[in-house]
């Protein structure tokens, strides 16, 4: 019986190694995160509008914490003088970068900011939904690119997000460039009182990030 198992084993063997190998699967791809992960991530803003003084802005990320879906909860906050107020919660994740709290409160579902991965033409619906409000405003979303945008932080590949919303019958059309691993590297904001554009003059990774 052990002499029967045996040369059954071996006319496996055999018959396996003449057999034509299965295919390989891909590795999975990789998707790229628009918004750094790490404390400490930091970036410093020139917004400027015509007529006006140019205002510089300072960002940082205060708390990361890991969610149950696979995202990650990034806390931000906004530099006022000396110190740091909040600014806004973000998920962020493999299907995108989506604020899910503000100053004004908690959203009921996120606002995607970037849906990924991201592909030139790539639509979405953007839902503003405020707990306790409801929901204040809706806009159509679509990347573009990846293209090269240059900002006083440097030269970037990012992709292009134009987002076209109507608030209280103001019609605003916002252009983003979100670059991998920073964010938002350069955004213009067009209303009927005139066009604001915002710049990043200089990034700073967290002290944990890696490339």
């Amino acid at each position: 019986m052990m002499r029967l198992l045996a040369a059954l084993a071996v006319g496996l063997v055999l018959v396996t190694a003449d057999a034509p190998a299965a295919p390989v699967a891909p590795p999975p791809r990789e998707v790229a995160h628009y918004f750094p992960t790490t404390v400490g991530a930091r970036w410093v803003y020139v917004l400027s509008r015509e007529g006006e003084r140019d205002i510089e802005s300072e960002l940082e990320v205060t708390a990361v914490r890991n969610r149950r879906d696979g995202a990650r909860a990034v806390t931000t906050y906004h530099k006022y003088g000396a110190g740091y107020v909040p600014y806004q919660m973000l998920n962020v994740s493999a299907r995108g970068v989506g604020v899910v709290a503000a100053i004004g409160g908690d959203f009921g579902e996120p606002f995607w900011l970037l849906r990924t991965p991201a592909e030139a033409g790539k639509k979405w619906d953007v839902v503003l939904d405020i707990v306790g409000v409801g929901v204040v405003r809706t806009a159509k979303a679509t990347a573009h690119g990846p293209e090269w945008v240059e900002v006083p932080a440097g030269k970037y590949r990012a992709v292009r997000v134009e987002m076209d919303l109507t608030f209280r019958d103001e019609r605003r059309v916002t252009t983003t460039w979100y670059a991998a691993g920073i964010g938002m590297v350069k955004e213009k904001v067009e209303e009927v009182n005139g066009t604001t554009v915002e710049v990043l003059k200089s990034f700073t990774p967290g002290k944990d990030a890696t490339p």
